[in-house]
């Protein structure tokens, strides 16, 4: 879905489709925001970069099983979101994770300024 043009627009970036559908079915829910989803560090990159469209938040997963966008440094979303504050400064930033059992990602998420929400378990 492109953003639009009357509400505020959130990126969600997970590889997930699971995780995707539930911060989706969130929003819709409890908000009027316009989604963009990305299911790679990569297109999550290629969204940030492309100034036509409007992003206002940025809701990443920590961890990225499918793969890393290594022509630009992006192993995990506290790297992609790191790139998004350098790229679009002011951007609401924030962190999750469904699954990562290592507290490390939640450790360094915190350690780099980061809002994590709240640890969720899928349906």
């Amino acid at each position: 879905m492109k953003e639009s043009a009357c509400f505020p627009t959130v990126l969600i970036v997970d590889d997930d489709p699971a995780c995707t559908a539930y911060w989706r079915s969130k929003f819709e829910r409890e908000t009027c925001i316009g989604i963009i989803t990305a299911s790679s560090l990569s297109e999550g990159r290629r969204f940030l970069d492309d100034t036509e469209i409007h992003i206002h938040g940025i809701v990443c997963d920590i961890y990225f099983e499918r793969g890393t966008d290594s022509e630009h440094h992006l192993s995990d979303g506290i790297d992609l979101l790191t790139y998004a504050a350098r790229r679009r400064p002011g951007l609401r930033q924030y962190v999750t994770s469904f699954f990562a059992e290592d507290h490390s990602y939640q450790v360094k998420a915190k350690e780099s300024g980061l809002s994590v929400l709240p640890r969720v378990e899928a349906d």
